[in-house]
């Protein structure tokens, strides 16, 4: 298999994008921050303000340093730092008690999740999906993929599935549930069991080439997050606001909406005996215009063909 081919002005977008996210993210913080700097203050802008240098460091060296930073081992280890520091600073950022991403409250019989600052909760999510965007291109350069549409997309699906299981445990605990008789902890449940599974599951077929496995799984896990996602957003659903489980619970759903569709039209086009040279075959011959200049080129004389001899042979005085 060829090897794939490395675009490294992508490279540079998904750096600027990390850049650009990471300053709102920390601007937002900042400027909306209440209270003492305790210690979840202090470890989140650690991480926006570490995830913003590396950030910038990544851009003006796949600006600069093209041939010698983008799929490098020097740009991995970048990218797998600040997502370090995001998977340990998201879950200070999302934790309800410490009321800086979101804060939870009891409105009936229900415990609701709402967001507190919408620029530190959405563009935390953003660096992080950025981050996993860059990871993606590395695992398709390291893993030979030509191909990565599915390569990102199980690894998007992955981080958002275990997001969707962190964030039902978490309501889970904060809302008490310690039956599945109630209706909203039944359903945190399953949002909670479906991350775990769906996210392991992701995990292994990011390194399994195999495509009628990937069509298989793609399906059985959308019609998943299609019980998942009316089960819990929708009316009667444990999390008809926009918090941390939504958000996740949506990411997941759409990616795993896009897989399933591109492995379904991959089955069609396998049924229908097509394939995807099909799409860039040479046009038929009598498919081209007069006047092909490709066709003008031939140094064949054929007989047969009037309009090569129309075109190839000049006009001769009266």
């Amino acid at each position: 298999m060829a090897a794939p081919i490395v675009k490294r002005d992508k490279h540079f977008l998904y750096w600027v994008l990390l850049t650009v996210f990471s300053i709102i993210a920390l601007t937002a913080f900042a400027n909306d921050r209440e209270g003492p700097w305790n210690r979840p203050s202090r470890w989140v802008i650690s991480v926006t303000s570490i995830s913003l240098g590396l950030s910038a460091i990544g851009a003006v060296a796949s600006l600069f340093m093209t041939a010698g930073f983008a799929t490098t081992s020097i740009e991995l280890v970048l990218v797998v730092i600040i997502l370090g520091f995001w998977c340990a600073g998201l879950p200070s950022i999302l934790d309800p008690s410490h009321r800086l991403g979101q804060a939870g409250t009891t409105f009936s019989d229900l415990y609701i999740l709402t967001v507190l600052d919408a620029n530190l909760f959405f563009f935390s999510w953003a660096s992080f999906f950025v981050g996993l965007k860059l990871l993606g291109l590395h695992l398709a350069q390291l893993l030979n993929r030509r191909d990565d549409k599915f390569l990102s997309s199980w690894i998007f699906l992955t981080g958002a599935s275990f997001v969707t299981m962190a964030s039902a445990s978490h309501l889970w605990r904060d809302a008490g549930c310690n039956s599945t008789d109630v209706t909203m902890c039944a359903r945190n449940l399953f949002a909670l069991i479906l991350g775990a599974v769906s996210g392991l599951i992701g995990l292994i077929l990011i390194f399994v080439p195999s495509m009628a496995v990937h069509q298989i799984m793609s399906i059985i896990l959308f019609a998943a997050w299609c019980f998942e996602i009316s089960y819990l957003t929708f009316q009667q659903g444990s999390v008809p606001m926009i918090n941390t489980l939504y958000f996740a619970s949506w990411a997941a759903f759409i990616t795993s909406l896009c897989i399933a569709a591109l492995s379904f039209f991959a089955l069609v086009e396998k049924a229908m005996g097509r394939t995807a040279e099909d799409d860039n075959a040479e046009p038929d011959r009598g498919d081209r215009p007069a006047g092909n200049v490709k066709h003008v080129g031939n140094n064949k004389n054929d007989p047969e063909d009037p309009e090569f001899e129309e075109v190839a042979t000049p006009a001769t005085m009266p």
